[in-house]
């Protein structure tokens, strides 16, 4: 008798670890592992504000999630994720039906913007590769390797690591000799 069929929904932090711990604890069982996730790649989420200021930074930040299922002898599907039958088992993709014995369903969040007025409305969330593109876009129109133009003002929306960390980036970015506001505004205390 075989091994179980274990689909990982999501190749993020969780989803890679989990893979990582049961194909060490599992041993060799090429194909029983499963990783779906709609993007071929895995992002170091906690460097996106990197990427949002600097496009060189990317290839430290994206990874094909082949190169982790390949060192865990399991298989990849690049797929959206429309529904989980609990029932039959039974994962539905955009690319077909996937059984399985067990799943980890590890796809992540979603943004929170604590009641920050118009926060939701007008900033660009870090949550995702692409959404990431759109921040490093509007910063880029900015023109804060200019020297001369009207003062940027730039509002970073958490205190949290990210946003120190990006608002530090963003005023190196801008170097010595250009004007910049940076503001950070965080969820206000209850």
């Amino acid at each position: 008798m075989g091994m179980d069929r274990i689909v990982i929904l999501g190749g993020g932090y969780a989803g890679l670890a989990a893979l990582r711990r049961l194909s060490r604890v599992l041993g060799p069982s090429p194909g029983q592992l499963i990783v779906i996730d709609a993007s071929a790649y895995h992002c170091v989420k906690t460097r996106f504000h990197e990427l949002a200021v600097d496009l060189s930074r990317e290839r430290w930040i994206r990874f094909p999630i082949t190169w982790f299922t390949d060192a865990a002898r399991a298989r990849f599907m690049e797929a959206s994720i429309r529904k989980v039958d609990f029932r039959r088992r039974t994962v539905f993709t955009s690319k077909g039906e996937v059984g399985y014995e067990r799943l980890l369903i590890t796809l992540g969040g979603q943004p929170s913007y604590f009641g920050v007025r118009g926060a939701s409305r007008h900033a660009v969330s870090l949550q995702t590769y692409e959404s990431t593109l759109e921040c490093n876009r509007r910063i880029t129109a900015l023109g804060l390797r200019t020297a001369t133009g009207p003062t940027p003002r730039i509002v970073v929306c958490g205190a949290g690591l990210e946003g120190i960390e990006g608002a530090a980036m963003l005023r190196q970015y801008a170097g010595s000799g250009r004007s910049v506001v940076i503001s950070i505004a965080n969820r206000p205390p209850s």
